[in-house]
């Protein structure tokens, strides 16, 4: 099949939604269905076995059972389609900057292992202020939730730690089912609507278990960089794993907010213009960051960081990367200039 950028990054996003169902399971229940896609180690027995949860989700709530789904399952299996190279070499790229991959996730840890139990540890546990300070983690909880972490953190029963996952996990489904977006195709509202739900429930889900209590990235995280770096993967001309980052910021913004007219007549608005430019510049903002995006075909798995100020995205390293960059950077200052004359810039 001939994919767009978009089913990549759909592809990118979804590969590790395996890994919330397999932890509100005390045991593993794989169907023979879903093995197909778990890859098996040469001692006989299944490894990665959240390779097979992420078909079920596929399977029975995104109603997709066709090749994306198969190849996005399978990520852990030696497929040589050009999709699932793709997927394999991102989640390996993402995966080895903050950690080991899941080595150890095989059917005897499912049975006693504590990879449910673990929390989302905060970094501030690696700062060195001069003395040891105790492991802090996150609860299991959405991100409107957040809240700030737990020092101390003392790990729950593996029964309390799975019905913790399965309360979360039935929340997001809930949401999931609530509004009918969701075709077998993907399109840009399914993809945006999906990664709103994954930063709600997974931003506070740990990406990997199994190597022990310290885990600072989240399952989110992991998503969104695989990602940006899968749609990156597929647009550079050649098997080239070189990337662009693309960073602008936004000048001006001081003098433009606070040049506000403070007559007799306007000044009990001064506030309220205060906060209205102060939105504009986040607007702006927004509006150069999508229009690069836009440009490449990219979704927003490629922001790494967009302020009220300035954005760095990652981008392909194709052979017209600099015409597409100058292109929008034109058009974008034209208008600016326009509608703020020197006011604001970037």
């Amino acid at each position: 099949m001939e994919y767009k950028v978009l089913d990549v990054a759909f592809s990118g996003l979804m590969h590790d939604i395996g890994k919330f169902i397999q932890r509100t399971k005390m045991v593993s229940d794989l169907t023979e269905r879903e093995k197909v896609v778990t890859p098996m180690a040469k001692a006989g027995y299944y490894t990665h076995l959240h390779s097979g949860y992420t078909s079920r989700f596929f399977h029975e709530y995104l109603g997709m059972d066709n090749e994306l789904e198969m190849i996005t399952s399978s990520h852990h299996i030696d497929d040589q389609r050009p999709l699932a190279k793709i997927l394999r070499k991102a989640d390996q790229i993402a995966s080895s900057i903050d950690r080991k991959d899941e080595e150890k996730d095989f059917e005897e840890n499912n049975k006693k292992g504590t990879f449910q139990q673990v929390r989302l540890s905060s970094v501030v546990h690696e700062v060195d202020f001069g003395k040891q300070k105790a492991l802090a983690t996150y609860p299991l909880r959405p991100f409107h939730k957040m809240g700030y972490p737990t020092a101390d953190f003392e790990m729950t029963d593996k029964n309390e730690s799975v019905g913790e996952y399965l309360s979360l996990f039935q929340t997001f489904i809930n949401d999931l089912k609530s509004e009918d977006y969701f075709t077998s195709e993907v399109d840009k509202y399914c993809f945006d609507r999906l990664y709103a739900l994954m930063y709600e429930y997974t931003t506070l889900v740990p990406a990997s278990t199994f190597e022990g209590s310290k885990t600072y990235v989240s399952l989110f995280d992991h998503s969104k960089l695989t990602s940006a770096i899968a749609s990156c993967l597929y647009l550079n001309d050649t098997e080239d794993e070189n990337f662009i980052m693309f960073e602008f910021d936004v000048s001006g913004i001081q003098k433009f907010i606070f040049k506000v007219t403070e007559g007799k007549d306007t000044k009990r608005d001064v506030a309220k213009s205060l906060r209205g430019r102060s939105f504009l510049v986040s607007a702006i903002t927004n509006i150069i960051t999508y229009s690069y995006l836009y440009e490449f075909g990219l979704t927003q798995s490629n922001i790494i960081f967009n302020t009220g100020g300035g954005a760095l995205l990652l981008l392909p390293k194709c052979k017209n990367f600099e015409e597409k960059l100058n292109k929008v950077t034109q058009k974008v200052q034209e208008i600016l200039l326009d509608k703020f004359s020197v006011d604001i810039n970037y």
